[in-house]
């Protein structure tokens, strides 16, 4: 999707083209390529892990829940990994929808076989494990979609689920029993890959004008144009 944005006084885009056309430079005193500064805080307990992340000046919260459920019919021995977003009002009033990211979300960590779900079975046809990803952005700077999804990935790789025995009984079926951290060593999500998120930007300077647009996710490369990291 492009997006075609003005802001600011017409000043503050000539002075911002300025700054990079002429010393590569952004206000903020990074180059054209440096990423945003990263923080990123864990902690985790059983059956539920927490990852803080800062980039630039966004923050989002990811809460990752474990817990065991019936799985659904037509995948009768893979486990469900679900996410779900909320926005700040900032964040939604810079044009972010939080369906949007959860779909991006689900599309380049779940579809992509990032996590291996048939690992997440326990009992086939009766017990699997759900693993919920709760993402909340609660400041927003930009840099929206990598900051929730660099936050999921980082909970999902803190996460560790309780080990679980399973007992077939004639009287009461199977009974799966879960132990906690004290009795057993929890175990790591089977992750394969980490695909993260990273957004760029065009750069298009009309020197006519005196004025910028900048072009996100762009492939216009004519003359003029500049490629930066958002």
């Amino acid at each position: 999707m492009m997006q075609i944005r003005q802001e600011g006084s017409s000043f503050q885009r000539h002075f911002q083209r300025s700054t990079i056309a002429e010393q590569g430079l952004r206000l903020d005193g990074r180059n054209l390529t440096d990423c945003r500064e990263v923080e990123i805080f864990l902690n985790r307990s059983d059956k539920q892990s927490r990852a803080e992340v800062t980039l630039g000046n966004t923050r989002c919260v990811c809460t990752v829940r474990g817990e065991i459920v019936a799985p659904y019919m037509d995948r009768p021995t893979e486990g469900m990994l679900q996410f779900n977003t909320s926005l700040s009002p900032a964040t939604e009033a810079a044009g972010h929808n939080s369906h949007e990211i959860t779909r991006l979300l689900e599309r380049s960590i779940r579809e992509s076989d990032a996590i291996d779900t048939e690992s997440l079975c326990i009992v086939s046809n009766e017990r699997v494990w759900l693993i919920t990803c709760d993402i909340r952005i609660i400041d927003y700077d930009g840099n929206a979609i990598d900051t929730a999804s660099l936050a999921a990935l980082a909970a999902l790789r803190a996460f560790r689920r309780p080990e679980v025995s399973v007992m077939l009984s004639t009287e009461f079926g199977t009974i799966v029993t879960t132990h906690t951290s004290e009795e057993r060593d929890p175990l790591p999500l089977a992750l394969h890959h980490s695909p993260l998120a990273v957004t760029y930007g065009v750069l298009q300077i009309d020197t006519k004008a005196g004025e910028q647009v900048n072009i996100n996710n762009s492939n216009n490369n004519s003359s003029g144009n500049t490629l930066l990291v958002s």
